[in-house]
């Protein structure tokens, strides 16, 4: 089974034959922060171009923003270029043709470099990797701990056909197949999740309100889980606890 832990110190990325990067771990805290700054760049081009437009002046853009296409590469373009700036601080197979030297990694350097649209794609890819695992896990969790937390669904609906010797009616989309945790993480969360059901918080009205985090992360400790990830997961096993909750009391006052 996959794992989401990266390491937790510079580690080099091979970018192409001959070309390595150096790399400080990338948090996602930190992707979100690059990806909203991308988009406040994106946005405030697309701003300056429309107020020069309204002005009555003829502007001359070689991105037309108002095609999605465009556009996503244009954001993508300033992404990858604010992840290598904020996280390359080495880098091997670089020349400086003017001093005929190793190039440093400053920023105006990287971003050259970044310009080479097959290095940005292998960097982006490689780079972001574990962050796009983690966003899937998370939305495969959620998915999964609704189906289970759901009085209609989960366990009492697979009672059901097992009770009365039936073929599963989802066959080959069952939810627990479809959502099942696929990293190391992931499952950890999950197994937590399932032992967590008598531990949930509720309101004074009764109402749920989520799983008391506090009991889930002690758990998480006592069998040596990855914290950081885990809590993560945890929050979006949460929310599908509540999915699944609202849900139901959306049908039954429907």
């Amino acid at each position: 089974m996959i794992t989401l832990k990266q390491p937790s110190q510079p580690y080099k990325i091979g970018i192409a034959p001959g070309f390595t990067v150096t790399v400080k771990p990338l948090k996602t805290l930190s992707y979100s922060v690059a990806t909203m700054t991308a988009q406040k760049k994106v946005a405030d081009l697309e701003k300056g171009l429309r107020d020069v437009e309204e002005s009555g002046f003829t502007v001359e853009h070689p991105v037309d923003l108002k095609n999605p296409q465009e556009r996503n590469a244009l954001f993508l373009d300033h992404l990858i270029k604010d992840l290598a700036v904020t996280h390359i601080v080495g880098w091997e197979g670089v020349l400086d043709e003017d001093k005929n030297a190793p190039a440093d990694p400053t920023q105006e350097n990287i971003r050259k470099v970044m310009d080479v649209s097959e290095f940005a794609e292998v960097f982006f890819q490689l780079f972001t990797r574990y962050v796009f695992l983690l966003g899937e896990a998370k939305e495969r969790i959620r998915k999964l701990t609704e189906w289970h937390f759901k009085k209609s669904g989960g366990p009492s609906y697979c009672a059901t056909c097992k009770e009365q010797d039936l073929p599963c009616a989802f066959e080959n989309l069952c939810p627990y197949q479809k959502y099942a945790p696929r990293l190391v993480q992931e499952q950890q969360a999950w197994e937590i999740l399932e032992s967590c059901t008598s531990q949930l918080r509720l309101a004074p009205s009764g109402r749920v309100v989520g799983i008391d985090m506090g009991a889930a992360l002690e758990i998480a400790k006592a069998r040596g889980f990855d914290l950081e990830i885990v809590t993560e997961l945890l929050k979006e096993g949460e929310a599908g606890i509540l999915d699944a909750i609202t849900q139901e009391e959306n049908t039954k006052h429907g």
